[in-house]
């Protein structure tokens, strides 16, 4: 399932309609971080996606955080979020 998070509330609502609380939450989760973690690194409002991309059997969801252009994407980072403990987790662009 294809989850997408941008700055229009009634499409991040639509599309979020047919998703479980969980993915809901980790959806929550990963917009939250994305926001207050990718600024200097190319997170720009209303343009950056959030996108799912895979849930595991142990409660992780994966998620890619890009922005769109027109000869494809620029990913700006992977991240794991981990609903037990409700951490999220950057693959690339780890805070130091």
């Amino acid at each position: 399932m294809l989850l997408r998070w941008v700055n229009w509330p009634w499409l991040s609502r639509s599309l979020l309609l047919g998703c479980g609380f969980d993915q809901k939450k980790a959806m929550e989760l990963a917009k939250a971080y994305t926001k207050q973690e990718f600024g200097m690194l190319g997170y720009l409002d209303g343009i950056t996606f959030v996108n799912f991309s895979s849930e595991t059997t142990t409660g992780k969801v994966m998620f890619q955080v890009f922005n769109p252009g027109a000869g494809g994407t620029a990913t700006i980072d992977w991240l794991t979020v981990d609903l037990q403990t409700g951490t999220v987790t950057a693959m690339v662009n780890i805070r130091k």
